[in-house]
C-alpha cells in the first residue's frame, strides 16, 4: 500500500498555494536566481511584496530570473531588487550584510537558501567549498542580520490567562 499512496500522493494532490499577504514587508532570499528559491520569490512577489531582494552570485541570472518572476505575476519590476552575493567569498558576504544594514530599514524574512553541492575537492576561502557556502557564508549572513530582523520582529502581547495577568500586572505597576 506504500508505494500505490506514494504515487497518489506525488501525481494527484497538490499542495494549497500560500495567500498570507507579504504586504509593507521587506524579504530577502539568497540563491534566488532558480529552483526553489526563484520558486519562493515569485510566491512571495505574488502575495504583494513590495520589497523583494533576489540575492544571487550572478547578476545576469538574477535580472533572468527577475524578469521570469514579472512576466508570470502581475508585480511591478520596481518591487524586485538583484543584489549580488557570493557565499564562496566572505568579503561578498560582508558587504552584503553592510548594503543590507545601511539601505534596508527593516527586514521581515530572510530565506537562506543558496548551497553548493561539489562532487570533487576544492576550496573557498581556506575552507572546503560546500562548507565555506552552505554553513559559514550562511551563518555568517544571518547572524549579522539577526539584529534587523529582530528590529522589525512582531511581538504580539501574550493571551493566556497566567501571561495575561503579569502584562496587566506591569502595566498597572503592581
Amino acid at each position: 500500500m506504500f508505494l500505490g499512496d506514494l504515487f497518489y500522493e506525488q501525481y494527484f494532490l497538490s499542495l494549497p498555494e500560500p495567500t498570507a499577504s507579504f504586504a509593507q514587508k521587506t524579504v530577502i532570499i539568497t540563491g534566488a536566481n532558480s529552483g526553489l528559491g526563484k520558486e519562493a520569490a515569485r510566491h512571495i512577489a505574488r502575495l504583494g511584496c513590495p520589497r523583494l531582494i533576489l540575492a544571487v552570485r550572478n547578476i545576469k541570472a538574477g535580472e533572468a530570473a527577475k524578469q521570469d518572476i514579472v512576466s508570470t505575476t502581475d508585480v511591478p519590476e520596481s518591487s524586485i531588487s538583484i543584489w549580488e552575493l557570493d557565499l564562496s567569498n566572505f568579503t561578498s558576504v560582508k558587504s552584503f550584510i553592510k548594503r543590507a544594514s545601511t539601505e534596508l530599514d527593516r527586514l521581515d524574512n530572510l530565506i537562506c537558501n543558496a548551497g553548493i553541492n561539489k562532487t570533487s575537492f576544492s576550496e573557498a576561502e581556506g575552507y572546503e567549498a560546500t562548507i565555506t557556502v552552505n554553513v559559514l557564508s550562511t551563518w555568517l549572513l544571518a547572524t549579522s542580520l539577526l539584529p534587523l530582523l529582530e528590529k522589525t520582529s512582531y511581538h504580539p502581547i501574550p493571551t493566556s490567562w497566567p501571561h495575561s495577568q503579569n502584562a496587566m500586572s506591569q502595566q498597572l505597576k503592581c
